[in-house]
C-alpha cells in the first residue's frame, strides 16, 4: 500500500507542476505584419493581436528546427516523393521519447499490478498508472505533438524545393496554426482528426530536386 501511495503523490505532484505552469511551445519564432506593414517578431502566440492572427507565420528555430530542415533537406535532394514527406511527418510527430513514455505508461498500467497480491492494491496501482497515463498525455504528450506539427509545416513552408498548390498551402497554413494555437481540451480527438486532415493535404506536396 505504501507504494501505491507514492504513486499517487508522484501523480498530485506531477499534475500540479504541470497546471501551474503556463504552457510553452518551444523556441520558434512567430511573425506578422501590422497594419501599417511592420514586420513584427514574438516568442508566443498570446502576444498577438486577435486581428493580426489570420496572417502569422512560423520562424523555425532552435536546435530541433535545424535538424529537422536537414532531414527535410535529405529527402528533397534524394528525390522524394510526396508519400516521402508525409511518411516522414508521421515519424517525427510519434517516434520520439515522448511516445515512448506513454506507450511504457500504458503498459505499466496493466502489468505492474500482476506483482501485487492484494486485489486492493493491484487495483490502485493500476488506477494511478491510468490517471498518470491520462495526464501525461493531456498535459505533455497532446502540447508536443502540437509543436511538432507548427515546427513541420513552417520549415516545409520556407524550404525550396517542397511546395503545395495554392489554395491547398493556404489551407496547410492555416490547419497547422489552429492545431498549435488550439486550447487543450479533456479528449483531444480533434487535434488527431485535425493531424489527419493535414495528411492528406501533405499528399499534394509538390518536391522539386
Amino acid at each position: 500500500m505504501k507504494f501505491s501511495y507514492l504513486i499517487f503523490v508522484m501523480i498530485l505532484v506531477l499534475a500540479g507542476s504541470v497546471f501551474c505552469c503556463q504552457r510553452a511551445f518551444g523556441s520558434d519564432v512567430l511573425k506578422y505584419e501590422d497594419d501599417q506593414g511592420h514586420l513584427i517578431l514574438v516568442d508566443s502566440p498570446a502576444k498577438i493581436p486577435a486581428r493580426y492572427r489570420n496572417r502569422v507565420e512560423s520562424v523555425p528555430s532552435g536546435k530541433e528546427a535545424e535538424e529537422l530542415n536537414v532531414e527535410l533537406t535529405k529527402i528533397v535532394l534524394k528525390g522524394g516523393s510526396a508519400a516521402d514527406l508525409n511518411g516522414f511527418f508521421i515519424k517525427y510527430l510519434f517516434l520520439n521519447r515522448w511516445t515512448a513514455i506513454l506507450v511504457s505508461l500504458f503498459i505499466l498500467a496493466f502489468l505492474l499490478p500482476v506483482i501485487f497480491r492484494n486485489s486492493l492494491s493491484r487495483m490502485s496501482i493500476f488506477v494511478s498508472l491510468l490517471f498518470l497515463f491520462l495526464i501525461f498525455h493531456l498535459v505533455v504528450f497532446v502540447p508536443k505533438l502540437q509543436e511538432r506539427v507548427y515546427r513541420f509545416s513552417g520549415i516545409v513552408r520556407h524550404k525550396s524545393g517542397v511546395s503545395l498548390p495554392v489554395e491547398t498551402g493556404i489551407r496547410h497554413k492555416v490547419l497547422a496554426y489552429r492545431i498549435h494555437s488550439e486550447a487543450l481540451p479533456l479528449i483531444p480527438l480533434n487535434i488527431y482528426a485535425q493531424v489527419l486532415e493535414l495528411r492528406k493535404l501533405q499528399s499534394e506536396f509538390q518536391v522539386q530536386k
